[in-house]
């Protein structure tokens, strides 16, 4: 616990910035030199390193969203951030949205559902996180759990937050309460 302890003390703070530093900062690669980042709250984020459950069952949803998404003209994607108003730059682990030729990050109003694979990070993604994307706008928020096998879906924003929210198991229907499409949710078991 001591060692636990030590490392949060000598890590370094978030670094602050506006929306449109930071994608200043993009636009002249400064994420390969920073890696996988977000901008929360107009903070500069670190994001978790991934393992293999949580790349499994984002790369299994992702091959049900990308079959469904074009049968409503829609495209999903995989890790591109998402260039919300104010100081909300995610980089949700899927995103389905309008399409269309672009350089640079998806643009917030083509944004229809983001997806967060979540397994050590479920609080934030569920909490804070959500909060963020409702008050971006953004019509239709899932959270995969990997722990639990269930996708917590958040719709109908009013007032800064998602007024509908439910949990969808493994073995049950998963649908878009907002684009009209479902899939049978039966993520592959893991070790």
């Amino acid at each position: 616990m001591c060692y636990i302890k030590r490392m949060v003390d000598l890590a370094p703070r978030p670094i602050e910035m506006s929306g449109r530093d930071f994608d200043r900062l993009l636009d002249s690669g400064g994420a390969a030199a920073l890696g996988r980042i977000e901008l929360r709250r107009g903070k500069l984020v670190q994001m978790s390193p991934e393992y293999l459950p949580h790349g499994r069952l984002k790369a299994w949803l992702y091959k049900q969203l990308d079959a469904a998404a074009p049968k409503k003209g829609l495209v999903a994607d995989i890790e591109v951030t998402v260039r919300f108003a104010g100081k909300f730059r995610p980089m949700p682990d899927i995103t389905v949205w309008d399409g269309g030729p672009l350089k640079g990050p998806i643009p917030g109003e083509k944004a229809r559902l983001c997806v967060e694979v979540s397994d050590d990070t479920l609080p934030d993604d569920i909490g804070p996180k959500r909060l963020e994307y409702a008050e971006a706008g953004l019509a239709e928020y899932w959270v995969l759990d990997v722990n639990a096998r269930a996708v917590h879906r958040f719709w109908s924003v009013r007032e800064g937050d998602y007024a509908k929210r439910d949990i969808v198991r493994a073995g049950e229907s998963l649908s878009s309460m907002t684009l009209g499409f479902s899939l049978a949710f039966d993520p592959p078991t893991l070790p």
